[in-house]
Formats: C-alpha cells, structure tokens, sequence
C-alpha cells in the first residue's frame, strides 16, 4: 500500500477476493484485501496506491512486444535455429511488462527472436541476425535486416 504522499504503509496485507468478470466500461477488476490498521492511519474515503502481486512466475520472458504477432491461433515469435533460418514458436503470453510480453512457454533459454524485419523474414528462410538494440540506443544499427534479442 503506497499512502497518498508517495510513503509506504509498512504493513503487508493479503488478498481476500478477486472478481472474474472485468467491468467493460473502465477495464477495472475489483479486489478486496485485508490489512492492518492499527495506528488508524487509513481512513474511509482515504485515496492510496496498491501494489498486488497475483501469483508468481518462476520460469519466463521478456519479449519486446514489437516481436510478437498473432494471428487465428494466438501469439507466436519468429526464431533464428542454429543453422541461420527462420522458424515459428507459438507462445503463451501472460501480462505485459513496460513495453515487453511475459512469456510463459513456447521458447528456450538461448533463443534469438527477430524483433524487426519479420515481415522479410518468411519461415524457412536465411538470415543474417544482429544483436536488437532497443530505439534510441546510441548504438543502434541504421537499418538492420533482421534483428534478434537472445
């Protein structure tokens, strides 16, 4: 809980309900939790800040989000194998993170997922990566073909 002048309550609370249905009009979700209050700082009507952690996940990653598309049978990522071609890898995408998918499956540790020029990139075909370098990175390629992220 963040108090309305940037501070932390101090007191870790619990999630007590959560509703399955998301309110169309403003895209909220409502939630109850419980937390102690025993100084009564908290008062009715009192705005704060929440941070809720709804699970956890142990295994994952950070794709930028550029790099995914979807098509009739969800989300997938185009990779470059160890022989320098093209594949596909569908994905199970679980939240966003700043301007980035959480995966959850579909891909394996050392990867390299093309990030841009995906539409030159057809399955099958080969490649020459380069390393991604995030827009504004003073190093950054002019135009890449085909850039991949590990």
């Amino acid at each position: 809980l963040i108090l309305p002048d940037g501070t932390p309550y101090g007191a870790v609370g619990t999630l007590d309900f959560s509703d399955v249905s998301v309110e169309p009009t403003t895209s909220a979700l409502a939630f109850r939790g419980l937390i102690p209050n025993p100084e009564r700082l908290l008062l009715p009507g009192l705005y704060v800040n929440l941070r809720v952690t709804i699970g956890q996940l142990n295994r994952g990653y950070l794709v930028p989000q550029i790099a995914v598309v979807r098509d009739a049978t969800g989300p997938y990522v185009q990779v470059v194998n160890a022989e320098n071609k093209v594949e596909q890898r569908r994905i199970t995408t679980v939240a966003t993170r700043e301007d980035k998918w959480v995966v959850s499956s579909g891909l394996k540790d050392g990867e390299r997922i093309i990030v841009s020029g995906i539409q030159s990139a057809p399955v099958g075909s080969p490649v020459n990566a380069v390393p991604y370098q995030p827009p504004g990175s003073e190093s950054a390629p002019a135009k890449p073909a085909v850039a991949a992220e590990s």
